[in-house]
Order: structure tokens, then C-alpha cells, then sequence
């Protein structure tokens, strides 16, 4: 049986403190090279979070869970799970699943959306978003199909700036699929953060029905 758990995290609720002695020794030396210490904060707080929730699955400590590294540089486990993390300001969430998941969490500030659609969105799309003069729904289109894109990316491993240069592949925002081209069969699910200034999604090889934990 297919199964997914998320966990959302208020990485302003916790100090890296807590997580810098489960962290190894080239983790802690990435966190010191960051030279915003905001940067190297948030860091900290996600791969501690990371790590606590993979060793409840993995059934070891936190120090003794062992990342490895695909050709795109995704961080992986031996063992039968996959997971895909996220974060953006202080929000951060991660899906573990048995299959393969990619997940993106952005917090929905204002931009130009018709400018930044036109650039990287199909025709389609950015003709949709064009057309939407509610500035609020304008805003929830952009960010969905957005998180869609950088979900499948970090599912698949393409990377987000392949999909943004690939005007022949268009999303269907409403059906949550891609309508376009049709070899690309792929599940999303929206997923109801704590704060609804967020959109989130997770990409996976099949539909999933995701089960919410909060971290705390």
C-alpha cells in the first residue's frame, strides 16, 4: 500500500541549538559558510528537522542518519522510503512516502505576475493569469502553477529552470495535472498549511491521500 506523511515546521518556534550536535561535520561546516546568519540559521533548523523525522522512519539516531547524493545533487537514504523537503521564510515542510515525492512550499508574496508568467509559463497559462483581474486569485493561480512546476522538478530531478524554459508543457491548475504533454503522468495534491499566506504542493508518481503531522 502506497502511503505519504508530511510534517510542517515553525522553524521561528525553535533555536539551532537544539539540532547543531546531530548535524555532521560537513553540515555544520556548510552552516558556517553562510555569511547571512539568518541564512545559516534556517539551515541548521531544516536539516535538524530532516534528520529527527527520517530517523523515526529509519529507526536510528539522528547523528547516524547517512545522506548520499544523486547526479542533480538530491539528497537520498538507504532504505525503502523518499522524501522532499521545503522551505520558505518560516515555514518549512517535508513528505516521506515509499515512492518518489517532490514538494514546494512558497510563501504567496505580491509580484508581477503577468511579467514573470510570460517569461517562464506556457501561452496558455500566462494567458490565464493575464486575463484574471482579481488580484488575489491572479496571485493563488501564479503560486499553484508555480509550486506544481518546482514540485515536479525536484520529483523527477529535471531541475526547476528546464521546466520554466519548456513552453510546450502546460498545467492544468483546476484538475491539478499536466495537460500537456501527455507522457508526463504525474499526481499533485495541494496541501493546507498552518498559514493560508502559503501554497504548498507534492508531486508523486501516483495519487496520494497525505497524512499532516506537526512538528513540534
Amino acid at each position: 500500500m502506497v502511503w505519504c506523511d508530511w510534517f510542517e515546521m515553525d522553524l521561528s518556534k525553535f533555536e539551532p541549538s537544539i539540532f547543531i550536535n546531530i548535524l555532521s561535520e560537513d553540515e555544520k561546516k556548510r552552516a558556517e559558510r553562510f555569511k547571512i546568519e539568518k541564512v545559516s540559521k534556517s539551515f541548521i533548523l531544516c536539516r535538524g528537522f530532516l534528520r529527527t523525522v527520517l530517523a523515526r522512519y529509519l529507526f536510528l539516531k539522528p547523528s547516524e542518519v547517512k545522506f548520499e547524493y544523486g547526479k542533480f545533487g538530491k539528497p537520498f537514504v538507504k532504505g525503502d522510503i523518499e522524501f522532499n523537503l521545503s522551505h520558505s521564510q518560516n515555514t518549512c515542510i517535508l513528505a516521506i512516502s515509499d515512492i518518489k515525492v517532490g514538494i514546494d512550499c512558497e510563501f504567496m508574496a505580491n509580484k508581477d505576475f503577468d511579467k514573470i508568467s510570460q517569461r517562464f509559463f506556457s501561452k496558455e497559462e500566462h494567458e490565464i493569469i493575464f486575463n484574471t483581474k482579481n488580484v488575489e486569485l491572479k496571485k493563488k493561480i501564479f503560486y499553484k502553477s508555480w509550486c506544481m512546476r518546482e514540485s515536479m522538478a525536484k520529483m523527477t530531478g529535471e531541475g526547476l529552470s528546464n521546466l520554466l524554459s519548456n513552453d510546450e508543457l502546460v498545467f492544468d491548475i483546476d484538475k491539478m495535472k499536466i495537460k500537456k504533454p501527455s507522457c508526463y503522468n504525474l499526481a499533485f495534491e495541494s496541501l493546507i498549511t498552518t498559514d493560508n499566506n502559503f501554497c504548498a504542493i507534492l508531486c508523486s508518481e501516483e495519487h496520494l491521500n497525505p497524512v499532516y503531522h506537526c512538528f513540534t
